[in-house]
């Protein structure tokens, strides 16, 4: 990573995952995540939390609000210039993680609240779509009830009351998302940058020379 760095100083660098070590089951479910991360984003992402990332490229993630909730999707999402590296995951040289289903499933679950305003623009544009091939549906019924001999007894009460419920139930999702959405365009963003002071306890420079005290640099 030091030496792509070197040659290209002004990209954030970071290791791709081009194979894990972990077993079949969390395969699996990565390549579920992988796949429902891109239906509901239209982005993927194949990195994680290691990266390089130079001085100068810093203050633009460090000011944004979704580096808060996952580092790497708000590398993406910044649109700071950024180069992958291929990369295969070892294994644990000790002990074991800490990471269980659970926080996984959060982990998860953060890069894609990253991605909120896209990800309820799809939700509502499914749900109109779904809306207006239900609301067709429910035409057809009255219209085959009304003009036809073809409904059975009861057939076209039960039609009409299931496709009823669920566009009710399409009409609450839409609203619910609908909302959210609006009220997480009103709630105050964390900036990392002005938070990070209260969860350090001391600075160590271990490589390369501190020119000044920020946390920028």
């Amino acid at each position: 990573m030091v030496e792509h760095h070197r040659h290209d100083p002004e990209k954030v660098i970071v290791a791709e995952r081009v194979k894990r070590s972990e077993g079949i089951q969390f395969g699996v479910f990565y390549t579920l995540y992988k796949i429902a991360f891109i239906s509901l984003t239209g982005v993927g992402i194949a990195h994680g939390n290691f990266c390089l990332i130079p001085a100068a490229r810093l203050a633009a993630i460090l000011h944004s609000s979704n580096t808060w909730n996952n580092l790497a999707a708000s590398i993406v999402k910044s649109r700071v210039p950024y180069t992958g590296i291929p990369t295969v995951r070892g294994t644990r040289y000790h002990g074991t993680s800490g990471m269980n289903f659970t926080s996984l499933l959060l982990h998860g679950l953060s890069a894609v609240s990253v991605y909120l305003d896209i990800v309820a623009t799809r939700v509502l544009i499914a749900c109109t779509m779904m809306l207006t091939f239900l609301i067709a549906m429910l035409v057809f019924i009255i219209m085959i009830r009304l003009f036809t001999d073809l409904a059975i007894p009861g057939w076209a009460t039960m039609s009409f009351g299931l496709v009823s419920v669920i566009i009710i139930q399409l009409l609450m999702l839409s609203s619910s998302v609908l909302f959210t959405l609006l009220n997480s365009r009103g709630q105050s963003s964390v900036i990392p940058i002005v938070e990070a002071t209260r969860y350090i306890q001391e600075i160590n420079i271990v490589y390369g020379y501190q020119k000044t005290r920020s946390l920028a640099t």
